[in-house]
This record gives structure tokens, C-alpha cells and sequence, in this order.
């Protein structure tokens, strides 16, 4: 072996060394320096962008409009809906206005604004209105054929006509929105001495009636029962008949209902022809707890899974039936009980309808009636943002998610590379935390 040989260090090296080690440093903090300065950009950066996948606002004209998530989205790549806990069902669309809309979009939630606004005026006819001499008729009697894409506000004289002078007048009326939009309509009147006598509306002729006094009918007003988190229509079969102004709108005073609170509730149907005569009709809403035990779940399960797999079945056999299943029987409704799976689970099953939470659950159940291990899985770090399954049947861990999402997704036994390559383009759908669940298989053999 050679010798190894040690020489003396030169005067003066330790000096060096340090202000060297010195120079070293500098250079270290100056790099941590501007590598922080990058990430800061880069947050800026995601940060802003982030914020341009949805418009600042969107304007409607006033009408019977459906909301959608899409109306808000501007940027067509990614995927967006309505946050939970926001209902768009309560925006009446025809009331102008402004209001906030609450968005989600994989693990960022965004806010824009709707504008209602209403640039339409009303429409009306003229119906011509006869009277005795000194009795009086109202605005509203002088039109007919009333409709808006709001609300009618006010039917008015432009000018009181004068009911005291026998003979015909032209009277202007003027129909104001909820917008604010008027339309002037000219209608005639005619006021007969006390010696005239009101002629016979033959067929064909424009009735013009001297007063209406009577109110509208309410037709199809029933008491309503739902389960706590459940939704409501307050209009299924409802109408309203008028004897002059035939169909009118019927509205609904339900103030008190908090579907999230079981109780008893009352409701008050109204309708208002266009004479002012107002009928209206009360219902009750009871708000039930919905009372399910495991075990009926269990035997729900039981009783789909005994119809759809049998003892040849392979695992992966197995699962296909049990995915096709879910996905054919149980229809997306974004609302279900996250604090109690039981009853998501029996939605699901029972009602045929949830949000990825029930879909997870009525996995769980099926797989566990199938002998299948599995095991939940969300998103992170938002609970409940998504969530999916996870099953095993042999061949290690794979992603089981029967959600039903936009584009054709087939999430049927997915490896990790595949699952998290589809979650890159779709708003990083499917982040989660490695660290909380077992390994899943990086890629399918």
C-alpha cells in the first residue's frame, strides 16, 4: 500500500479559507434569495390565473332562465359547478337584480355575479270598458292580454278619466315592470247617462264588463312531505284559473320552510287577475328525519347484489357489474347527508339519485355485500370536494369511482398514473394525500 503523505499547511491558508467560506455564503443566501422571489411570481402567477377559468360577472335578461355552472365558466377546458350549499333555485330569474353565485373548480372555489337586469317593456291590449254614470272602474280593467318577462309593477291612468261626464274618452294606461320599463296603452271608456241602457254582447264582440269582482281559482294545492336535506317543488300541479283573465300566475309565500330542520310548516298559494282580485290557498309542508338503520341498507345491497353477480363470477367481473349498476340506477342530484352514510347510502339505493358522496357510499355497501375489499378515499385538502373508492380484489389496490363526469369518464379500475392523468386536465379532480391511503398501483400491468 503507498504511503500516504501529509504536507504543512502554508502560512496564511486559514485566513484564506475563511474568507472564501465567507464568499460561499454570500453566494448561498443571494441563490435562496432568488429562488424565493421565483416562487413568489409563480404563486402570483397561479393566483391570477386561477381566477380567469370564471367570469367577474354575467348579465340576463329577466325571464324564466335555468342556472347553470357553464353560463359563468369562461374558460371552456375546465370543469366547474355550483359550490355546496349554494341553491341556485332560490335566484328568482325573473326579479332584477344582482346576485352573488358561489363556484367550485376542482380544489379552488370562485365567486362571480349574476345581473338581472330587465330593458323589455311589458305588453298589453286595450279593452274597452263601459260604465254607469259616476261609478268608477279601475286601471287594470281597461287592459287585458297583460305579460312581462318580470313582474308587472303597476297598472295606472297616465290621467284620471273623469267618470261624472257621459261619453266616450280616450284614457291612456300605463303598465310599469319590475324593471322599471313602461308601455302606454290607449283604451276606451265610456261613461253612459243614467237613462242609457247597457247593450248585449253578442258573439264575436270584445266583453266589456263593468267590473270584475271576481277572484281567481286555485287549482292543485296539496300538502307536501320530504326528508330532511331533500328538495321541493312548490308548483308541481299547481294553477290558477281566472273567469276574465283565464290562466294567471300563482306565487307561493314559503318563508318558513327550512327543509334542513325537520317540523310542520305553512305555506300560502296567491293569485291576482288583472283587476286586483286576489285568491289564496294554504298547504302544509312537513319536514321529516329520515329514520334508516344499517341493516336495511345492508339488505338493499344484498337483494341488488343477489340480481347481479353470481358464484363464476371473476373479481374484476364482479366489479363491472357492480360499477354499470350505480351508474345505470343512481342519477346525480348535487345534495345528500355527509355527516351520516347510512343515509346516503340508502339515497342512493332507495331514492336513486346523490352527489359523489352517496355514490361512494352505495360502492362501499355493494362492494361489501360482494365480498370485495375496499376502502374511502377523497380529495384533499377540502373534504368531500370528491370523493371515490378504492377496491382490491387480488391484484393490489385500484381507484373505483362511479361518478358520473363530463367527457365520457370511465372510472372503473383505475391505476394511479391513468387516474391522476385524467385529474391533470380536469381541474385536478382527483388530488389526494399518498400518505393516507395504501399504495395504489402506479400502473396496470
Amino acid at each position: 500500500m503507498a504511503e500516504t503523505k501529509y504536507s504543512a499547511r502554508p502560512a496564511g491558508s486559514h485566513a484564506r479559507r475563511r474568507r472564501k467560506n465567507r464568499g460561499s455564503g454570500g453566494l448561498v443566501a443571494i441563490a435562496v434569495l432568488f429562488l424565493i422571489v421565483i416562487a413568489l411570481v409563480a404563486v402570483f402567477i397561479i393566483v391570477r390565473s386561477g381566477g380567469e377559468i370564471v367570469y367577474k360577472s354575467n348579465v340576463l335578461e329577466a325571464g324564466d332562465v335555468t342556472l347553470t355552472p357553464e353560463m359563468f365558466l369562461k374558460d371552456e377546458t375546465k370543469e366547474i359547478a355550483f359550490d355546496e350549499g349554494f341553491d341556485p333555485s332560490e335566484i328568482d330569474t325573473r326579479t332584477p337584480g344582482t346576485y352573488e353565485i358561489k363556484l367550485v373548480s376542482g380544489r379552488r372555489r370562485y365567486t362571480s355575479s349574476l345581473v338581472i337586469q330587465d330593458t323589455l317593456p311589458p305588453k298589453a291590449s286595450p279593452r274597452p270598458v263601459q260604465t254607469s254614470l259616476g261609478v268608477e272602474v279601475k286601471a287594470e280593467e281597461l287592459v287585458k292580454d297583460l305579460s312581462d318577462n318580470s313582474y308587472i309593477f303597476s297598472v295606472a291612468f297616465e290621467k284620471a278619466p273623469d267618470f261624472s261626464v257621459p261619453g266616450e274618452q280616450n284614457v291612456s294606461i300605463v303598465i310599469t315592470d319590475a324593471g322599471g320599463n313602461k308601455t302606454t296603452v290607449v283604451s276606451v271608456l265610456t261613461v253612459l247617462d243614467a237613462g242609457d241602457v247597457v247593450p248585449v254582447v253578442g258573439p264575436g264582440d270584445d266583453p266589456t264588463p263593468v267590473a270584475d269582482t271576481e277572484s281567481p281559482v286555485i287549482y292543485g294545492v296539496h300538502d307536501i312531505t320530504l326528508y330532511v336535506g331533500e328538495g321541493i317543488s312548490y308548483f308541481s300541479g299547481v294553477y290558477a284559473e281566472d273567469n276574465a283573465d283565464g290562466s294567471v300566475q300563482v306565487t307561493v309565500d314559503a318563508d318558513s320552510v327550512n327543509t334542513k330542520a325537520a317540523g310542520k310548516y305553512t305555506i300560502t298559494y296567491y293569485a291576482t287577475d288583472s283587476a286586483g282580485n286576489t285568491a289564496s290557498k294554504t298547504a302544509k309542508v312537513t319536514v321529516l328525519v329520515r329514520s334508516v338503520e344499517e341493516e336495511t341498507v345492508r339488505d338493499l345491497a344484498e337483494s341488488v347484489i343477489k340480481r347481479i353477480i353470481t358464484d363464476d363470477m371473476t373479481g374484476y367481473q364482479k366489479l363491472s357489474a357492480i360499477y354499470k349498476w350505480v351508474r345505470n340506477n343512481v342519477g346525480w342530484y348535487d345534495s345528500s347527508d355527509k355527516d351520516d352514510w347510512v343515509k346516503a347510502a340508502y339515497q342512493g339505493l332507495h331514492d336513486g339519485k346523490g352527489d359523489c358522496f352517496v355514490y361512494q357510499m352505495v360502492s362501499k355497501v355493494l362492494l361489501d355485500a360482494a365480498g370485495i375489499d375496499n376502502k374511502l378515499i377523497d380529495t384533499q385538502p377540502l373534504r368531500y370536494l370528491h370523493c371515490w373508492n378504492l377496491v382490491n380484489i387480488g391484484e393490489g389496490w385500484y381507484h373505483f369511482d362511479t361518478t358520473p363526469r363530463k367527457g365520457g369518464f370511465d372510472g372503473l379500475y383505475l391505476d394511479d398514473e391513468t387516474l391522476l392523468a385524467y385529474s391533470e386536465t380536469h381541474s385536478n379532480s382527483h388530488i389526494y394525500d399518498h400518505e393516507k391511503y395504501p399504495d395504489v398501483v402506479v400502473t396496470r400491468p
